[in-house]
């Protein structure tokens, strides 16, 4: 199917992908693999990957402003009042929050942000982001297959769909140009033979 160094472009460029636009990407690659187009297994491992490095990318970002700086930006400023109760949430739900913000939409890269901010154990981050990538991964993979399968089943549906509407097709064709003078002629000869 493809060459050897095909394949790698391709998968480098499937992380790339992974990386900035996510589960847009990860669905249409766990559908091809579903089909056979792609190895299942390795569109799994490079999503992982891919998704790995997105919220390192994010945390080590935290870890480089340093909480005392935010509030120099007048926006941050503005709203450091009112966002104590969730300081505060943050501080003692953390990995709850890192985990669960996987799976809410807009809210995983400021988590992130959030846990290099507040300068979450490296181990940490990377054991509940591990966690939550897998478990993403496993839901995606169902949606894609069940969209796999519900595509399938699509397809069967639309060729039988088909199968018909050409037999409907040949059909009226068939009465209109063969019975129609059929039903005509009988109809002459009957009125000759009155």
């Amino acid at each position: 199917m493809f060459s050897f160094p095909a394949i790698v472009y391709f998968y480098f460029a499937y992380t790339i992908g992974v990386i900035f636009l996510g589960e847009a990407f990860v669905l249409p690659g766990i559908y091809l693999g579903y089909t056979g187009r792609l190895d299942l297994e390795l569109v799994l491992i490079f999503t992982l990957c891919g998704a790995l490095l997105a919220d390192t990318f994010w945390y080590t970002l935290g870890l480089l402003i340093p909480k005392e700086r935010l509030a120099h930006y007048r926006y941050v400023r503005s709203r450091l009042d009112r966002a104590k109760p969730f300081d505060e949430f943050f501080r003692q739900h953390k990995l709850r929050v890192l985990f669960y913000s996987k799976f809410l939409f807009g809210t995983r890269m400021v988590f992130q942000l959030l846990a290099g901010i507040y300068r979450v154990p490296l181990w940490q981050y990377a054991l509940v982001v591990l966690l939550s990538n897998i478990v993403w991964i496993l839901l995606l993979t169902v949606i894609g297959l069940v969209l796999g399968a519900g595509l399938a089943t699509l397809e069967d549906t639309a060729f039988g769909l088909q199968i018909a509407l050409t037999a409907l097709l040949a059909v009226t064709l068939g009465i209109y140009f063969v019975g129609r003078p059929a039903v005509k002629w009988l109809f002459k000869h009957r009125e000759q033979d009155e």
